[in-house]
């Protein structure tokens, strides 16, 4: 998933004998920035409403603790287009603030993104 996405640098200057120096440079990805994330530790009751096909209806994002542990097994439920599982080895499934197709992106464990290619989620590996 780095380097997709939106990315802002961010650089600190100062003046030293009329000179501008630069002193560091950072780098924000957006992408990292997940709207929901789940692992096997967070689950609460495992099933999360949240809007990802922005057409007004919540979808659901269910998540549950698989064997062995600290592995999830997941799916999500879109309003308009049905259900779609993430894949069997996710530690961490995230909700993501990009989109494809007017459906939001979906990440499996950092390395993973999910795109919705307006029929299914195609999953690209970095």
């Amino acid at each position: 998933m780095p380097g997709e996405g939106i990315q802002t640098s961010v650089y600190t200057f100062q003046f030293q004998n009329d000179l501008l120096l630069k002193l560091n440079h950072s780098v924000n990805r957006a992408e990292l920035a997940a709207i929901l994330e789940l692992n096997a530790t967070s689950l609460e009751n495992g099933l999360e409403h949240i809007l990802i096909d922005n057409d007004s209806t919540l979808d659901s994002m269910e998540c549950r603790r698989s064997k062995p542990f600290g592995f999830l097994d997941c799916s999500l439920t879109l309003s308009k287009f049905g259900k779609f599982h993430f894949p069997k080895n996710c530690k961490r499934a995230f909700v993501l603030p990009t989109s494809s197709f007017g459906v939001r992106d979906i990440g499996c464990n950092q390395q993973t993104k999910g795109k919705f290619n307006g029929e299914n989620f195609i999953w690209l590996t970095k």
